[in-house]
């Protein structure tokens, strides 16, 4: 996965593997690097990601776990959503106060990993998924921080869902 300043990298994934596979690539320089990552993900999902890079790279679980700013998808979503859209006055506050404690944590580039929008899709809110992604995309546009989201590609599988696959 690229993680180049300024991007926002979405990936379909079609089971909790891939997907953890894809997590763990994402943070793997920045692991090595010394650089603040951010996962906005499920527990399991952190778990099963901090076990991979403790694995790739021979490092205790608990240190890989410490170095990774983590907040819970659903505390997240509340933070930043109104009803089944996503404020963006809210949107606003609540990733630049995550990037400024992870940047407090290290030195660099900064990297997020965002689960909102599969959570959203999986609830069957795949427009306020697309809007979240808008408002990712103008939020950290240039800026030395680069966000990685990901969807199940169940979550597209009938006609009009297909649409909304398109628009991500």
């Amino acid at each position: 996965s690229t993680g180049a300043a300024g991007s926002h990298v979405v990936q379909f994934y079609e089971n909790d593997r891939f997907l953890h596979g894809a997590i763990a690539a994402f943070f793997d320089a920045p692991l090595r690097d010394g650089e603040p990552m951010i996962m906005v993900a499920r527990p399991q999902t952190f778990e099963a990601v901090a076990g991979r890079l403790a694995s790739a790279s021979g490092r205790p679980a608990s240190e890989v776990a410490s170095r990774i700013t983590f907040v819970d998808v659903e505390d997240a979503l509340r933070e930043v959503m109104d009803g089944d859209a996503p404020d963006p006055a809210r949107f606003e506050q609540c990733p630049p106060a995550l990037a400024a404690e992870a940047q407090r944590a290290g030195q660099g580039h900064i990297r997020i990993y965002g689960g909102m929008v599969d959570v959203l899709c999986r609830a069957g809110n795949h427009l306020g998924a697309i809007g979240l992604e808008e408002l990712w995309n103008g939020l950290f546009s240039g800026r030395d921080i680069s966000v990685l989201c990901a969807y199940a590609l169940s979550d597209f599988d009938d006609d009009v869902r297909a649409n909304h696959f398109r628009a991500v």
